[in-house]
């Protein structure tokens, strides 16, 4: 369905498997790479108060953009979403904006893991890789 942008609705169109797909592409990534390049270290409410300012800042400068934005509606695969609850990660909107954001970057993004869920995930796998420590002296 595809909704005239003066009316205030969202902006939607189906795909062939039946995915409700944003119309919006240009500012959707645009809010898409601000999240993956600036938002990674943040809690979700900072997130999603920056987004709604960068949303606001967009439709200020006639950049259309989906309302509401999200980063698992405009980056996300549901098929690789499922494949991380497979794989531990909890099934929230967090986890997953958080999973989106380590496959998206394309430098080490960093990491919060209070519950070490991501060091667990990736000696599961066979990744080599060094986590330092808060008061961690240098070598």
């Amino acid at each position: 369905m595809v909704v005239p942008v003066g009316s205030g609705l969202v902006e939607q169109a189906r795909d062939q498997a039946g995915f409700i797909v944003a119309v919006h592409p240009t500012g959707n990534m645009l809010l898409s790479s601000g999240v993956i390049a600036y938002l990674g270290a943040f809690s979700a409410e900072y997130r999603s108060q920056a987004v709604l300012g960068w949303a606001a800042q967009c439709s200020a400068r006639s950049i259309p953009c989906s309302e509401p934005f999200t980063l698992l509606g405009s980056l996300g695969d549901p098929v690789a979403m499922r494949q991380w609850a497979i794989w531990g990660l909890p099934k929230d909107d967090v986890s997953a904006a958080n999973g989106i954001i380590v496959m998206e970057s394309s430098r080490w993004p960093l990491c919060i893991d209070p519950q070490v869920r991501a060091c667990e995930h990736k000696s599961q796998r066979g990744h080599a890789f060094s986590v330092p420590k808060l008061f961690q002296a240098r070598r």
